[in-house]
């Protein structure tokens, strides 16, 4: 037995909905790229300048949830 599917267009409320996923995973992206960037600068600090500035690591623990957050909201939509 073979099922056919036609497709069915979106409306509206799909279509925001799909836009708020899209806008969850540019921010989850932002954030990982900057928890990338935070924690490379950590290293250059801790281990070229023997000084490790004491600000990474709560933002660090910040854009891991914020990524976290957002990409598992993304992830349950699709």
């Amino acid at each position: 037995m073979t099922e056919t599917t036609t497709s069915v267009p979106a409306g509206p409320a799909q279509r925001a909905l799909d836009r708020l996923a899209g806008i969850a995973i540019a921010i989850a992206s932002c954030a990982l790229i900057g928890l990338v960037l935070v924690q490379g600068w950590q290293v250059f600090t801790r281990y070229v300048l023997n000084d490790s500035p004491s600000w990474t690591e709560p933002v660090t623990l910040l854009l891991l949830a914020t990524a976290m957050s957002f990409g598992a909201a993304a992830g349950v939509h699709t």
